[in-house]
C-alpha cells in the first residue's frame, strides 16, 4: 500500500515537472514570436486589458466604461483571460489567452502591435516597443503593508494610476518606481462607489434589509508564501473559536445585522474553517462572479467595514461610514508596514480582541460616530478627486496620446 502510494506520488511529481517544463518552453516561444512580430506597425487604436483574477478590478470597470461610451467604434479592445470562450461577444472586442501548454499566436500578435497595454498587475511583460504605452492601474489606492524587498529595479510599466500626490509617494516605494510615472487621475473602480447595484439579495438567502457589516481582511497565507504566523481560521482575526463565532452570530441576529466575510482572492482557503450560520456569510471571488458583482459594488452596499491592514478602507472613506480595524494579529504580521506609525493612518476603532469586537458592534447601533473628522482628514489626503469621473479622466488621457493620429 505504502509503496503504491509512493509510486503514485512519484508519477504525479514527474507529470507536474514535465507540465511545468512544457509551459515554460511555450512561454519562451511566445516571447520569441512577439519579438519577431515587432517588425509590424503599431496599431494606435488597439488597447490590451488584463487583470489578476480575470475580467475584474480596475481594468474591468474601465472596460465597462469603454463600452458605455461606445469607444469600440474607434478602438479595438483585447482582453487577456484564462478562458476566452466564456465571455460575452461585443463588436471590436476580442478575448485571448496566454495560458496553458501551447503557443498563443493571437496573443503574440496583439502584444506586439497594440499601442496601449493596461494591466492591474504587470509582471510578465518586461520589454516593449518605444511607441507602446504600458499602464499599471494598480490594485490598491495606497497601502499600510510594507513593500516587497527588491535587489534590482525592473521596469514593469510606463505609468501608474494614482489617486493623489500622497498616494504617488506611497506607490513610489511599493512599486519601486519614480514619481514622474504617476498619473494622478484616480482609479477606475472608484466610480462604482458612486453607483448602486442591489447586490445583497443575490448574496444573502432571504435577505430582509438587515444592516450590513462587510469584513475584508488582507491575505495572510497564500499557496506560495505566508505574511503572518497567525492562522486566521475564521477570516476575522480576533475570533479564535467556533463557539465565539456562533455567539457573534446570535448577537448579530438580535441587533438586525449581517456580516459578509469577503475572503481575499490570494488567501489560501486551506487555512479557513468556514461555518454555515444565519447571520455570517462567507464570500469568495467565485460567489461574486456568479452574480457579476465587482468588489466595490459590494463595498458600496456595506453600512460598516471591518478590516485589518487591507487597503480597502481607503476607498470606504469616500462613503464616510464607520470602520473597525481588526488588529488582533498585528504583532504577528511578519510583512510589516510601509510607514512608521500605521495606527495613525487608520481612522476607526482599533479592535484587539473578541470582546472589543462585540463592543464595537453594539456601539455602532447606539453611539455617535466619533471618527468622522479623522476619516475626513485621511480622505482629503488620499483623494484629489472625489467623484465618478475616474474612468472618464483616464480615457481622455488615452485619447490625448493619439491626438492628431488618424485610424
Amino acid at each position: 500500500m505504502i509503496s503504491k502510494l509512493k509510486s503514485e506520488l512519484s508519477n504525479y511529481s514527474m507529470f507536474t515537472l514535465v507540465k511545468k517544463s512544457y509551459t515554460r518552453m511555450f512561454k519562451m516561444i511566445d516571447l520569441f514570436v512577439i519579438r519577431l512580430l515587432r517588425i509590424l506597425p503599431i496599431k494606435n487604436f488597439y488597447i490590451i486589458l488584463e487583470s489578476q483574477g480575470d475580467y475584474t478590478d480596475n481594468v474591468r470597470t474601465f472596460y465597462d466604461y469603454l463600452l458605455s461610451v461606445q469607444a469600440t467604434k474607434k478602438y479595438k479592445i483585447i482582453w487577456i483571460v484564462h478562458n476566452p470562450e466564456q465571455y460575452k461577444y461585443h463588436k471590436n472586442v476580442e478575448f485571448v489567452s496566454r495560458y496553458g501548454g501551447r503557443v498563443h499566436l493571437k496573443f503574440d500578435y496583439y502584444t506586439a502591435v497594440s499601442k496601449f497595454l493596461i494591466f492591474s498587475h504587470p509582471y510578465w511583460l518586461t520589454n516593449w516597443r518605444n511607441k507602446q504605452i504600458v499602464v499599471d492601474t494598480t490594485h490598491s489606492v495606497a497601502q499600510l503593508k510594507a513593500a516587497p524587498v527588491v535587489t534590482k529595479k525592473v521596469k514593469r510599466f510606463d505609468y501608474f494610476l494614482s489617486c493623489s500626490p500622497y498616494c504617488s509617494q506611497i506607490k513610489e516605494q511599493s512599486l519601486h518606481t519614480d514619481l514622474s510615472s504617476a498619473l494622478v487621475m484616480g482609479m477606475p473602480r472608484i466610480d462604482l462607489l458612486y453607483q448602486h447595484k442591489e447586490c445583497l439579495p443575490m448574496l444573502i438567502d432571504n435577505y430582509k434589509g438587515e444592516k450590513i457589516i462587510l469584513s475584508m481582511e488582507t491575505f495572510k497565507q497564500t499557496k506560495y508564501w505566508s505574511d503572518s504566523a497567525h492562522k486566521d481560521s475564521y477570516a476575522i482575526n480576533v475570533i479564535q473559536s467556533q463557539a465565539e463565532l456562533k455567539k457573534l452570530d446570535k448577537i448579530l441576529g438580535k441587533n438586525n445585522y449581517k456580516i459578509l466575510v469577503k475572503i481575499h482572492h490570494l488567501q489560501s482557503l486551506s487555512f479557513l474553517n468556514r461555518v454555515t450560520l444565519s447571520n455570517i456569510v462567507y464570500l469568495t471571488d467565485d460567489d461574486l462572479a456568479r452574480h457579476d458583482i465587482q468588489v466595490n459594488q459590494l463595498v458600496e452596499n456595506a453600512d460598516i467595514l471591518l478590516t485589518d491592514y487591507s487597503s480597502v478602507f481607503y476607498e470606504f472613506l469616500l462613503l464616510d461610514r464607520p470602520i473597525g480595524f481588526l488588529i488582533g494579529d498585528m504583532n504577528e504580521y511578519a510583512r510589516g508596514f510601509i510607514m512608521e506609525h500605521p495606527l495613525d493612518e487608520m481612522p476607526g476603532e482599533k479592535i484587539r480582541n473578541y470582546e472589543e469586537l462585540l463592543t464595537f458592534i453594539d456601539r455602532s447601533n447606539s453611539t455617535p460616530d466619533e471618527y468622522s473628522k479623522q476619516r475626513s482628514v485621511v480622505c482629503n489626503k488620499v483623494f484629489t478627486y472625489k467623484d465618478n469621473k475616474n474612468c472618464e479622466r483616464f480615457f481622455n488621457w488615452i485619447q490625448q496620446q493619439n491626438k492628431g493620429i488618424e485610424e
